[in-house]
């Protein structure tokens, strides 16, 4: 499986009755869970080379995309690296996020 020291995230809170504009925005931290992380009920990793793996992430209009435009744009503007890991995972619960840390 892939090692997981924590997720990054991106805490967004839209201004209420002004499309595009926001009251929050920043990234967070979810550090690891350790041995308190929730099970995985289901897990798939690529069969092929790594090197076969491609991520890619689409811009669409503010109307598609009303609260993340922005991040989803910004996403898309980055230049994006070799990919070293990937899986897919399914968890069973959640964690309350006690460790979650500004950026």
């Amino acid at each position: 499986m892939p090692s997981v020291e924590g997720l990054l995230h991106h805490r967004y809170v839209p201004t209420v009755g002004q499309p595009g504009k926001h009251d929050a925005s920043y990234p967070i931290f979810v550090p690891g869970a350790g041995s308190k992380k929730p099970p995985i009920t289901k897990y798939s990793a690529p069969t092929g080379s790594i090197q076969d793996c491609r991520l890619q992430v689409t811009r669409h209009a503010w109307e598609k995309l009303p609260t993340i435009h922005n991040i989803v744009d910004g996403l898309a503007s980055l230049k994006l690296g070799q990919v070293r890991e990937f899986a897919h995972q399914d968890i069973a619960g959640a964690g309350d996020v006690a460790g979650v840390r500004k950026l």
